[in-house]
């Protein structure tokens, strides 16, 4: 049976300064499971990512060359295939999937070495990409988005006006986060986060 694309997952559970995501591997199996088993994406999954390998990750599966990123060592470099990367992503593919979970703040997620990684780049740098022009490009972020904690949400009308400002237009991508923008998310060391969890019920 035919892939749908590839379901990219970053997954940073063990950090530098020991503040570590006890429920995170229990998330990266989960995950794994519904794209691979469920949805029927291929998964490349990666562990433990500094904040300059996501970043050289993230370009060499979209095909991004723009810029100047930062060099890696020797070592860092060692840990990926990004050759491979750059070639995972086909015409025949219908859609791909990005899914970061790690610690984070307001738009951005944590490396493993205590670096932020900014999700505008995600835009950036697939908005661009040819073999997904004009298909679904699908981000899912477990992260907090900062340190707030959410209080129930106030019911609001239908017909309330809304405003749509710092809302992206790039077309052809959903993101959806674990949080809203600074408030934490909340994850359990035996069953995972909510969000997680969520997506695995409904499947």
């Amino acid at each position: 049976m035919k892939s749908c694309g590839i379901a990219l997952i970053i997954s940073n559970t063990t950090f530098e300064n020991g503040n570590n995501l006890e429920g995170g591997l229990q998330d990266e199996k989960m995950v794994e499971q519904l794209f691979s088993q469920y949805l029927r994406y291929t998964v490349v999954l990666l562990r433990n990512l500094k904040c300059c390998q996501i970043d050289a990750v993230l370009r060499a599966v979209s095909g991004y060359s723009k810029g100047s990123p930062e060099v890696l060592s020797a070592e860092d470099c060692a840990s990926l295939d990004l050759k491979a990367l750059s070639e995972c992503i086909t015409q025949d593919h219908d859609s791909f999937v990005c899914c970061l979970m790690s610690h984070g703040d307001e738009g951005c997620i944590l490396g493993t070495d205590q670096k932020y990684f900014d999700l505008k780049n995600i835009y950036l740098y697939f908005g661009e990409c040819r073999p997904l022009d004009g298909k679904p490009k699908l981000v899912f972020i477990q992260a907090c988005q900062g340190e707030l904690i959410a209080e129930k949400a106030p019911m609001v009308e239908d017909d309330a006006p809304s405003s749509y400002e710092n809302v992206e237009t790039t077309p052809h991508f959903m993101f959806s986060y674990a949080s809203f923008n600074g408030q934490m998310s909340f994850q359990n060391e035996k069953n995972g986060s909510w969000m997680v969890r969520v997506f695995g019920k409904l499947f």
